[in-house]
């Protein structure tokens, strides 16, 4: 996934930002009672404004969102993602997709 958004970002402090912020959501949230690793991934791509997670906890935020953000707004992104995880929403978009090409 990260290939697909240029890699990841290079700059390890704000990549330490991205996780910091990420596992304080999860420390403080229903997040640390489900079974998954979270894992927050801070992408090189300066032209895509997203964000997204993938089943098991991958939580993935593109430089240029991030670069939008100031850290309670970062937290929120980050949040939102999370609850998808919880949601399983990927998890249920692959089924469906999977599902209804039969």
């Amino acid at each position: 996934m990260a290939q697909q958004h240029g890699g990841l970002y290079p700059d390890e402090q704000l990549q330490n930002l991205v996780d910091r912020v990420g596992q304080k959501l999860v420390n403080s949230s229903i997040a640390q009672e489900t079974p998954y690793k979270y894992d927050f991934h801070l992408l090189a791509d300066d032209r895509t404004i997203n964000a997204f997670a993938l089943p098991g906890g991958q939580c993935f935020i593109t430089y240029a969102l991030f670069s939008q953000l100031n850290e309670a707004q970062l937290a929120g992104v980050l949040g939102h993602e999370i609850g998808h995880v919880i949601g399983r929403h990927s998890a249920e978009r692959i089924a469906e997709s999977t599902f209804g090409k039969q």
